[in-house]
C-alpha cells in the first residue's frame, strides 16, 4: 500500500482554523486536537498550539467548558462535562503543565458536584442540583467515556465507571441521547474502556462492515478503524477499510458527515457536521494503522523513500513469515497478526532493529548474520509475550501453539551459535525458562467464587533480577555479536547493561499494568507490595477486586509510586553507568535512547503523584 501523504490534509485543517485558534465550536476544537495527538510535524504542532490557546481562553473559573464559544450570540446550553473533558484532554496533550494541583482540585469538585454515584457515572450538564429539571437529567455513555479517557492519561481508572461501561457492553446497548451511530459511540468508548469485554466491542464494529470488509462511509470507517486498533484488533484485517478511507480523500479533505445530534424538533432532527473534524478523524485512523503495522519509518512515510532500516525491518518480517509458510493456514494467519501486535507495541521497532543498530555501530564485527539474529529476537519476543499474557490471565490461551512455535524457532536459530558460545546462550535461554516457570508457580491467584484467594506466601521479587532473566533473550543478539568479535569483557558489560535496562522496563510496565494484571489474577512486581499492605491493613485472604480496587489504588498512589519510580530511575542510572564502560561501539546513542522513555515516565509519575493523590483522596472521602 502506498504511504499516505498527510501534508494536504494538515494544510486543509490549518486553512479551516480561525485566527483565534478555534474550529467553530469549543467542542470541535478539542476533538481535533485529540485526533491529532500522534502527529508531531510542524503544521500539526502549530494547529494544536493555537487550538489549546483558544481553549484556555474559554475555560470558566471552575475549569468547565461550554459547547459554544463564550462570545456566541445564541449560546443555548449550560457548561457540560462532555465539552469539559474533551477540552481538558486536549490541554493535557499540549500543555500538561497547566494541570496544576489547583486545577485538579477544580476537576475533582466538578465531578463530585455532578456524580450520580460516588466515583461515577456522571451527569452531563453542569448545574446546581436544584436547577436540574427533568430535561437536564442525563447520564450518557459517550460523556462518561470522555471523562474516563482523560483520567486514564494519568493512570486513574474508576471501577464504578468500568462497571457502568460493562453494563452497556453486556446488554449490547450502544445508545446515546447525543450520538446517533453505534460506531461513533464505540469509538469514544474504546479510548476509555479498560475492562474484559474488548472482544465484544470489536465484534460490534466488525459486524457493521459490508461485503467488501469496510464500512459504508469513510468517516465511520475511520472511527471504526481507530477504535478497533485501540481495542487490539490485528491491522491486517483492516487493510480494505484503510484503502477505502484513502480513496475518499480529495484535495486534502474528506466529505463532512453527520457526527452528533444538534437538535430535535417537530420538523425533524438536525445533525452537526464539520469537514475539519471528519478530516482529522480520517488521518487519525490512517496514522494509527501505520503505527500498528510499521510498514515504513516516519521518514519513508513523509518522503516516499525506502531507508536502510525499513528494508531491514521488511526482510526480518518476511523471514519470520517464511518460517511459518508450511505450518498450516491457521498458524500462518496468527503469525501475521502477531507481527502486527509487535509493531503496535513497538512503534520504533526496537526489538527488530536492536541487532541491526548494534552490528552497524560495532568497531569490529564478525560473520554472524544480523538478520538471523533479528529474526530469532523477534520470534522470541512474540513467543514469550503471548506466553506471558496467558499467564497474566489474558484471553490468549488459543495462541499458545503459536507461542510454542515461535519459541522453538527462536531457540533453533540461537542454537546455531552454540558451537562457539554455547554456554552463554544456553545459560540465558535456561534462565528465561526458569524465570517463566517460577512466575507461573508463585504469581497466579486461585479463584474462590468472586474472590481471589491470597497465597500464604506471596512471590518474592527480591532485587528484581528475575524480571531481567525473563526478558534477557532481548540481549542475546548484542551479547553474541560481542562474543563473535572476541570482545568477551564487553559481552559481560553488555549483559549487565541489559539487566538494569530490563528491570527498569519491566517495573515501568508493571507500574502501569498492576491493576489490570491483578484483575486477571496475576501478582506482578508492583502489586505484590500493594497486596502486602492491603493484607496487613485488612487481615484477609480473600481479595474482591470490585470491592477492594479503590483501596488498592489508594495504597499504590499513597505509598508505592515513589518507591517504584525511584527504583526505575536507579536502574536506568546503573545502566547508563555501565554504558560508559562499553567501548566496542562507535556510537551508543541507540542504547541511550532505550533508557530515556523510562526515565521520563518515572520522573513524570513523581511529578503527577501529588495531583493524583489529592484527586483519589477527595473522591474516596466523598464516597465515604
Amino acid at each position: 500500500m502506498t504511504p499516505f501523504n498527510y501534508q494536504p490534509a494538515l494544510q486543509y485543517l490549518l486553512s479551516q482554523q480561525h485566527e483565534d485558534g478555534s474550529f467553530d465550536t469549543t467542542f470541535y476544537t478539542g476533538l481535533i486536537v485529540n485526533a491529532l495527538e500522534q502527529f508531531d510535524d510542524t503544521i500539526s504542532l502549530l494547529i494544536k498550539k493555537r487550538a489549546v490557546r483558544f481553549l484556555l481562553q474559554e475555560k470558566s473559573r471552575q475549569w468547565s467548558f461550554n459547547y459554544d464559544r463564550r462570545d456566541a450570540v445564541d449560546n443555548r446550553y449550560p457548561d457540560d462535562l462532555d465539552d469539559t473533558f474533551v477540552a481538558l484532554k486536549a490541554i493535557s496533550i499540549c500543555r500538561p503543565a497547566m494541570l496544576t494541583g489547583e486545577t485538579w482540585q477544580a476537576i475533582t469538585a466538578l465531578l463530585i458536584a455532578n456524580e450520580e454515584k460516588p466515583a461515577g457515572p456522571y451527569q452531563t450538564w453542569i448545574m446546581p442540583l436544584a436547577a436540574r429539571s427533568v430535561e437536564w437529567q442525563d447520564i450518557d455513555i459517550v460523556v462518561n467515556s470522555n471523562i474516563a479517557s482523560f483520567l486514564s492519561r494519568f493512570n486513574i481508572v474508576l471501577p464504578s465507571m468500568q462497571e457502568y461501561f460493562d453494563g452497556f457492553i453486556e446488554a449490547g446497548n450502544f445508545s446515546s441521547r447525543y450520538y446517533h451511530h453505534e460506531c461513533i459511540i464505540v469509538y469514544f468508548l474504546s479510548k476509555a474502556y479498560r475492562g474484559t469485554h474488548a472482544g465484544l466491542l470489536r465484534e460490534t464494529l466488525l459486524k457493521k462492515r459490508n461485503e467488501n470488509n469496510y464500512w459504508d462511509s469513510a468517516f465511520i470507517a475511520a472511527l471504526s478503524v481507530s477504535a478497533l486498533l485501540a481495542l487490539g484488533q490485528a491491522s491486517a484485517s483492516l487493510t480494505p477499510a484503510i484503502q477505502y478511507i484513502m480513496d475518499g480523500e480529495k484535495d486534502g479533505q474528506w466529505t463532512a458527515e453527520s457526527f452528533f445530534i444538534e437538535s430535535k424538533s417537530n420538523s425533524g432532527v438536525t445533525y452537526s457536521v464539520s469537514a475539519a473534524h471528519t478530516t482529522a478523524c480520517c488521518i487519525e485512523a490512517l496514522r494509527a494503522y501505520e503505527a500498528a503495522v510499521r510498514l515504513s519509518t516516519t521518514a519513508s512515510i513523509s518522503n516516499g523513500n525506502d531507508t536502510e532500516e525499513t528494508l531491514f525491518i521488511e526482510k526480518v518480517i518476511s523471514s519470520c513469515k517464511e518460517i511459518f509458510c508450511n505450518s498450516g493456514s491457521l498458524l500462518t494467519q496468527h503469525i501475521h497478526g502477531a507481527l502486527d501486535v509487535l509493531m503496535k507495541k513497538d512503534p520504533h521497532a526496537e526489538v527488530i532493529l536492536l541487532p541491526y543498530h548494534f552490528s552497524k555501530n560495532m568497531m569490529c564485527g564478525g560473520a554472524v548474520s544480523t538478520e538471523q539474529l533479528a529474526v530469532a529476537t523477534t520470534l522470541g519476543w512474540i513467543g514469550y509475550t503471548f506466553l506471558d499474557k496467558t499467564m497474566d490471565g489474558e484471553d490468549t490461551i488459543g495462541r499458545l501453539p503459536l507461542a510454542a512455535k515461535c519459541i522453538r524457532e527462536s531457540y533453533n536459530i540461537f542454537q546455531l551459535f552454540n558451537k562457539d558460545h554455547g554456554s552463554v546462550v544456553q545459560r540465558i535461554l535456561d534462565g528465561i525458562e526458569s524465570a517463566v516457570l517460577s512466575e507461573y508457580v508463585t504469581c497466579i491467584l486461585q479463584k474462590d467464587g468472586d474472590d481471589f484467594l491470597m497465597p500464604f506466601t506471596l512471590p518474592d521479587y527480591g532485587d528484581y533480577q528475575c524480571l531481567a532473566e525473563k526478558s534477557l533473550g532481548f540481549a542475546l543478539a548484542p551479547i553474541i555479536l560481542c562474543l563473535q568479535a572476541q570482545e568477551y569483557d564487553q559481552a559481560v558489560l553488555m549483559e549487565r547493561f541489559f539487566i538494569h535496562y530490563l528491570i527498569a522496563r519491566q517495573l515501568n510496565d508493571d507500574a502501569h499494568d498492576w491493576l489490570e494484571d491483578l484483575e486477571h489474577g496475576f501478582i506482578n512486581s508492583v502489586s505484590v507490595d500493594i497486596i502486602k499492605d492491603w493484607h496487613t491493613q485488612y487481615v484477609s485472604r480473600k481479595l474482591n477486586m470490585r470491592h477492594d480496587k479503590k483501596i488498592l489504588q489508594t495504597i499504590f498512589w499513597e505509598k508505592h509510586i515513589d518507591t517504584v519510580s525511584t527504583t526505575i530511575v536507579f536502574h536506568c542510572q546503573k545502566a547508563s553507568d555501565v554504558l560508559k564502560k562499553i567501548t566496542v561501539l562507535a556510537d551508543n546513542t541507540f542504547l541511550e535512547n532505550l533508557l530515556h522513555p523510562l526515565q521520563h515516565s518515572a520522573t513524570e509519575a513523581l511529578t503527577e503523584r501529588d495531583k493524583v493523590r489529592q484527586f483519589i483522596y477527595t473522591l474516596h472521602t466523598n464516597d465515604e
